[in-house]
């Protein structure tokens, strides 16, 4: 997972706060590599988390709600020609939208967008004893 910071002056480094190691699940087999990348979206309108909305950011928990919806409904039709996979907007914890991208190395990948980023979510998971 890819933390970008726009604080930071030289825009050619990137920190990265999290990887995610997922577990091997029954039928869904991985090739060594990549299997999808995640990015924390913003609206026009504000209601995500970034440096100038505080109190949006104080109010917007991991679980689902209008606030996601929205977002990642109106981030979906910005793109229309896209082909999204929303199965995961309904998602209670962290919904996301999602598409499809082929790469040389890797192969198929998935390209996730959520309203918060992953370091957020573990720290609600661990507050409200989510199971894993």
């Amino acid at each position: 997972i890819q933390v970008d910071d726009d604080t930071n002056n030289n825009k050619n480094h990137r920190i990265v706060d999290v990887i995610e190691i997922p577990a091997p699940k029954d039928g869904s087999p991985y090739k060594t590599g990549l299997e999808h990348v995640e990015f924390v979206i913003a609206n026009n309108n504000n209601n995500t988390p970034n440096k100038d909305t505080t109190t949006t950011s104080s109010l917007l928990t991991p679980l689902n709600n209008e606030i996601h919806q929205n977002v990642l409904s109106e981030f979906v039709q910005q793109y229309p020609s896209c082909d999204w996979n929303l199965k995961a907007q309904g998602k209670d914890i962290n919904p996301d939208v999602s598409l499809k991208v082929e790469l040389d190395e890797f192969g198929l990948c998935s390209v996730k967008f959520h309203l918060l980023p992953l370091a957020k979510v573990i720290e609600y998971e661990k507050q409200h004893n989510c199971p894993s």
